[in-house]
């Protein structure tokens, strides 16, 4: 399935966030944008916006020469909002884009599954069954490297 539709996008700093009818956030990085942690800020807000209570999920596709500033990884360790997220699938497409993700893994703390793909099928794919497995009480978190 493409994530080509009709479903509002709504517009932040580094990208656009999509909610997606599964109930999962689709977020679509600029190609070669940078986070910060106002961008961060930003995005979190839309989220809550979009979905006011219960479990998130994300499907970040980091776009071509994504960046990110260091401070971003203690912003959301200490985040209020880091609580509700569940599960979040990256596709990367670049090198300088994976080396990102990887860091992000390495200091991005919580309770949380995070997964590295290439492709939007799989990560897709993972995505739903981290959905369902909530939806059924859960699992323990494992952190994962590229796929």
């Amino acid at each position: 399935m493409s994530h080509k539709n009709n479903y509002p996008k709504v517009e932040y700093g580094a990208g656009y966030i999509t909610l997606m009818p599964e109930r999962y956030f689709y977020v679509q990085m600029k190609n070669q944008s940078n986070s910060t942690v106002e961008t961060v800020k930003e995005s979190q807000r839309i989220m809550v916006e979009l979905l006011p209570e219960g479990p998130v999920f994300i499907l970040v596709d980091a776009g071509v020469g994504s960046t990110s500033d260091d401070e971003i990884y203690d912003y959301i360790n200490k985040s209020v909002f880091k609580t509700r997220v569940k599960a979040q699938a990256i596709i990367v497409h670049d090198l300088a884009t994976r080396l990102m993700g990887n860091i992000f893994l390495r200091f991005v703390k919580g309770e949380r599954h995070i997964k590295i793909f290439s492709k939007m099928e799989d990560a897709r794919e993972w995505l739903f069954k981290r959905m369902i497995s909530e939806e059924n009480g859960g699992e323990k978190p494992k952190r994962f490297l590229i796929v």
